[in-house]
C-alpha cells in the first residue's frame, strides 16, 4: 500500500510539472463569447466637401477627372472582460475600453466588423497569464479567459480576406505600470510579454490603407 502511494504521488509531481513546462499546448480559449452588440449604421469617410450630395447634376465630369466614389468603412466594435464586471458594453472604432487609473486587469477581448460590404474578417489572439498565446479568435469570439483571475498580457489583430489590402487596423493598448503603449498596426503586438504586467484598456481604429497613424507607433510592445 505504501508503495503504491509513493509511486502515485511520483506521477501526480510530474504531470503537474509537465502543466508547468507546457502552458501554451492549449487550443482553446476558456471564456464565452461577449454578448451581442447593437449593429450601428455605416461610417462614409473621406466625403468631399464641395460636392452638393443632394444635387441632381447628371452631366459628365471634365476629361482627366480622378474622382473616385468614397470608400465606406466597415464598423468596427470591441468590448473587453474586466475585473470584477466582466463583459463590458460594446465601443465603437477610437473609443476606450476597459479601465484607466482602476488597476482592474483585462481578461478577455471580443472584437467584430458589423455592416461590412466587404471580403474583410477580423481576427485577434491574445497572451494570458500561465497560459501564453491562446488560439486565433475571429468576428466577436471571446479571446482570453472568464474566471480563472488571469490577466491579459498582449494582444495582436490583423484583417483578413480578399478586401484585407484595403484598410489597416491600429491598436493601442494601456499596460500596468507603463501608461498608453504606442500603436500597433497589422498583426504586430501590442503590450508585453513575460514581464507579469496587466493590460487595462484598448483602442481599435480602422481606416483606409495609407491613412496617417494615430499617433506614435515605435513602442507597441516590449518583451521581458
Amino acid at each position: 500500500m505504501r508503495k503504491d502511494f509513493k509511486t502515485l504521488c511520483i506521477v501526480l509531481s510530474l504531470l503537474i510539472t509537465l502543466s508547468f513546462l507546457f502552458p501554451v499546448s492549449i487550443n482553446a480559449n476558456p471564456v464565452e463569447d461577449p454578448p451581442l452588440m447593437t449593429v450601428n449604421d455605416e461610417i462614409t469617410i473621406n466625403a468631399d466637401d464641395n460636392i452638393d450630395q443632394g444635387s441632381d447634376d447628371t452631366s459628365e465630369p471634365d476629361e482627366g477627372t480622378t474622382d473616385e466614389p468614397d470608400l465606406v468603412q466597415p464598423n468596427l466594435q470591441y468590448c473587453t472582460h474586466l475585473e470584477g464586471s466582466g463583459w463590458n458594453d460594446w465601443v465603437m472604432s477610437d473609443a476606450i475600453s476597459g479601465t484607466v487609473g482602476e488597476g482592474r486587469r483585462m481578461e478577455a477581448v471580443g472584437i467584430v466588423l458589423t455592416e461590412n460590404d466587404y471580403d474583410l474578417d477580423v481576427q485577434y489572439q491574445s497572451f494570458v497569464e500561465n497560459f501564453g498565446w491562446l488560439s486565433i479568435r475571429s468576428n466577436g469570439q471571446g479571446s482570453g479567459t472568464s474566471g480563472y483571475g488571469l490577466r491579459l498580457e498582449a494582444i495582436h489583430i490583423e484583417l483578413t480576406g480578399a478586401d484585407a489590402d484595403l484598410f489597416d487596423v491600429y491598436y493601442q493598448v494601456h499596460a500596468q505600470n507603463i501608461g498608453w503603449m504606442d500603436w500597433a498596426k497589422n498583426g504586430e503586438y501590442a503590450g508585453t510579454c513575460d514581464m507579469g504586467l496587466r493590460l487595462e484598456a484598448i483602442r481599435v481604429i480602422i481606416q483606409p490603407v495609407g491613412s496617417e497613424a494615430p499617433g506614435d507607433t515605435e513602442l507597441p510592445f516590449i518583451q521581458g
